[in-house]
């Protein structure tokens, strides 16, 4: 019969129900999302990505580029299985965190498909995903029951709209300057 296994001739005859693997798929997916791992990792990668544009400030934009859309594509994967993984989270909250994801995505890249765009425009790719990313996530954080530490998520939020804001004020800052930017909000995006 369609959807069942049946044990070997020698063993009592009866039938098992196989599991959906669609089923199977989310189930896996949401204890992915739910795990501190994920986060953790996260965490780690962007500790690393800060330390190591801290570390060459003087290096090309090639370098920044490929570092920054490194950073921004895993963002991304992390947040689309968030926003699958999100028991607590409402339905608005999901969405939120899935376009987040895909704008990290689709960030990245940008940032890495052509890897010696202007600074400037770099820094409005940044910008903008720094401004959106914080307004999700001090509304995330505003959610009661949302994801753990709320008050963390609310201060990388905020932290994200200011530097957003300051990058589409003066995009044409200089490259030292939005590195030094840069750097600082991957550590304290990884800490927190």
């Amino acid at each position: 019969r369609p959807g069942m296994v049946t044990t070997p001739a020698d063993a009592p005859s009866a039938a098992v129900p196989v599991a959906d693997p669609r089923a199977a798929a989310a189930a896996t997916v949401a204890g992915v999302g739910r795990h501190w791992g994920l986060l953790a990792t996260l965490g780690v990668l962007s500790i690393v990505a800060g330390l190591a544009i801290l570390a060459w400030p003087r290096q090309t934009v090639l370098v920044v580029a490929v570092v920054i859309g490194l950073q921004l594509l895993v963002n991304g994967v992390v947040r689309l299985v968030q926003s699958f993984a999100a028991a607590d989270a409402s339905g608005g909250e999901r969405v939120f965190l899935a376009l987040l994801g895909i704008l990290s995505i689709l960030v990245g890249v940008l940032c890495l498909r052509n890897v010696l765009q202007t600074v400037a425009a770099i820094a409005i790719l940044i910008g903008v995903f720094w401004l959106v990313g914080g307004i999700i996530d001090v509304l995330g954080g505003l959610f009661p029951g949302s994801v753990p530490g709320r008050g963390w998520r609310l201060l990388a939020g905020a932290l994200g709209v200011i530097a957003g804001i300051a990058v589409l004020a003066y995009p044409g800052i200089s490259l030292a300057a939005l590195v030094a930017l840069l750097g600082i909000w991957l550590l304290l995006y990884g800490a927190i």
